[in-house]
């Protein structure tokens, strides 16, 4: 019966995270994309709840590009980002300055809000 518990709760805490990573990454959407392309246009728990899907597959294509880390880590770097321009831009239409900038606001607040609470 523990074991269950201890899933249920794992199962739980994985889902807050991506809620928690989703309404962070949310927030810096939020303050940077304009009204007609944010996923806040019809909802603030439909937004978060879309970026936390979001966060979740993009972890998810992030993953394929493990298969060019032999090729070194500025190979790496420029794989996870070019996946990353990509995916901002068929989700949310955002231009490669878009999300140079929205990179760069999810980072801010998320020391941001580590700074605060902890």
């Amino acid at each position: 019966m523990d074991q269950i518990s201890l899933f249920g709760a794992g199962i739980v805490g994985v889902l807050l995270t991506y809620l928690v990573q989703g309404a962070v990454f949310g927030l810096s959407v939020w303050i940077c994309m304009p009204e007609n392309k944010s996923p806040f246009r019809d909802g603030m728990g439909k937004g978060i709840l879309d970026c936390a899907v979001f966060v979740f597959v993009l972890q998810l294509l992030m993953l394929g590009a493990v298969a060019v880390i032999p090729l070194g880590p500025i190979v790496f770097l420029v794989v996870l980002f070019v996946i990353y321009t990509l995916a901002m831009r068929w989700r949310f239409d955002a231009s490669f300055f878009d999300a140079l900038l929205i990179f760069f606001m999810n980072i801010g607040v998320a020391i941001a809000i580590d700074h605060f609470l902890g």
